[in-house]
């Protein structure tokens, strides 16, 4: 396990990766509570409290995964993923739908779950959705994931470099790719990874 980093050391490419999707997923799942919890004030005090609860919650494990992620300590599970997807597209009155045909295993495990934290972070901070369908699916060799909104499309989601750059060449080193689709009708990222376990 590596030393933690001193003040004139900086984190690896894959370190900075990794920070940019634990604190763009988690401080983006944290406005989205914020914003329930004042919205519910008003006429459901018990609800909004138990939102603000799971901000300090959300913020006490993200200290955590901050410190794991510098340590290149443990990474992120697709099932864990998937619950906090969950939660967070609910909080932000999102409806969604989540198919999982064949779970992965491995490092394509942790690869789709970096991408699904960073297809629902981009739902939550960008689409403006009022649906989203998570579907993973197992054919020719691969596991293919695929994110998709109804939300703006293209519009005022970021170009260039970014939380979706650095996931199309996390992918990419692994032998998998990635590729995005925005429409006036909504968002759609799909990512596929190798399977380790092949097609027998």
């Amino acid at each position: 396990m590596s030393s933690w980093p001193s003040a004139r050391s900086a984190p690896s490419g894959s370190a900075s990766r990794d920070l940019h999707d634990v604190l763009g997923h988690t401080l983006s799942l944290m406005v989205v509570k914020a914003a329930a919890v004042r919205r519910l004030v008003p006429t459901d005090p018990a609800a909004a409290a138990s939102h603000a609860e799971d901000i300090e919650r959300i913020g006490r494990t993200a200290m955590s995964q901050v410190r794991d992620t510098i340590h290149d300590a443990q990474a992120p599970t697709l099932e864990e993923q998937l619950g906090a997807a969950r939660d967070a597209l609910s909080a932000a009155d999102v409806v969604t739908s989540i198919r999982i045909e064949s779970p992965p295993v491995g490092v394509a495990d942790e690869l789709l779950a970096w991408t699904l934290r960073e297809g629902v972070t981009n739902v939550l901070r960008h689409a403006s959705a009022d649906h989203c369908w998570i579907t993973l699916v197992r054919a020719g060799g691969a596991h293919r994931l695929t994110v998709c909104d109804d939300g703006v499309g293209s519009r005022g989601r970021p170009h260039g470099q970014g939380g979706l750059e650095g996931l199309r060449v996390r992918l990419e080193s692994a032998g998998g790719g990635m590729t995005t689709r925005g429409t006036p009708e909504g968002f759609t990222l799909t990512a596929w990874v190798p399977d380790e376990q092949g097609d027998a």
